[in-house]
């Protein structure tokens, strides 16, 4: 990878004048292993210690922003891996929402499960039009949703919408997601990163300690409900781990397949 100072295997950071942009990038599509969610979680540490950088755009250097849980690994994973791996993608998503600058997140394609959960905890979702998508798919592969997704969720749309998208599984296009509050803008895809780059600018020119504050504030209240609801997470997956219908969910998927659930 060309240009940009690597902040981990799968993170590198772009710095323009006040404004850092983090690229993701582990082909083919971003998805979410243990590894990667442990250099999210460290990468709020270096962001955090900038004086420079004041306010931060997440973005992807692949044609998918993100694809959530990786499928494979999750296929071989038991019920020990099924709890090492909320805990982490719970404590890396912590992370990421508790930056004291705020996060643009650039959806420059497909953000799905935990991509989309990554969207949901930056402080604003600029979407491209035509590549941008955002969806939960967990439910059509009996897999729980974790990382606090439906505490963000319904915190971002209103309670019918989260829960549509979270129990349908179905995937919004740019303009569903700004219909329904998912996202904030819409941009031709050729300029979603240097627009949500001018923005960032913009918010760089505002008071640094004022601006943690304020994002401080607006944050803890819904932080304390949102980390609460991890013994809720780990009971769902001590009840869906090793069960068949989540082996039954997976297969089908690597099988393009629809699944037969049986509730077992």
């Amino acid at each position: 990878m060309d240009g940009g100072e690597r902040l981990g295997r799968y993170f590198t950071l772009e710095k323009r004048d006040s404004c850092g942009i983090i690229y993701m990038d582990r082909p083919p599509a971003n998805s979410l292993d243990v590894e990667f969610l442990q250099e999210l979680a460290k990468i709020a540490d270096p962001i955090s210690a900038d004086g420079r950088i004041r306010a931060v755009v997440l973005t992807s250097r692949l044609k998918v922003f993100c694809a959530g849980l990786d499928l494979k690994m999750a296929s071989q994973m038991d019920l020990k891996a099924w709890t090492r791996y909320a805990l982490e993608l719970d404590h890396s998503f912590n992370q990421l929402g508790n930056l004291p600058k705020p996060v643009i997140a650039a959806i420059n394609g497909p953000a799905l499960g935990g991509g989309m959960l990554i969207a949901l905890v930056s402080d604003f979702r600029f979407i491209a039009e035509e590549k941008g998508k955002m969806g939960l798919p967990e439910a059509n592969l009996g897999v729980p949703l974790l990382g606090g997704s439906t505490q963000w969720l319904a915190r971002v749309v209103n309670r019918g919408w989260a829960m549509e998208i979270a129990l349908s599984g179905n995937t919004y296009s740019s303009q569903e997601a700004l219909s329904i509050g998912l996202v904030h803008r819409v941009f031709k895809d050729e300029e979603l990163l240097e627009r949500s780059v001018a923005f960032a600018q913009g918010l760089t020119e505002k008071g640094p300690i004022a601006v943690a504050m304020i994002k401080r504030c607006i944050n803890e209240s819904l932080r304390k409900e949102i980390q609460g609801v991890l013994p809720l997470e780990l009971h769902a997956v001590e009840k869906t781990a090793e069960t068949e219908d989540m082996k039954e969910g997976l297969s089908s998927f690597f099988e393009k397949r629809k699944p037969v659930y049986k509730e077992r």
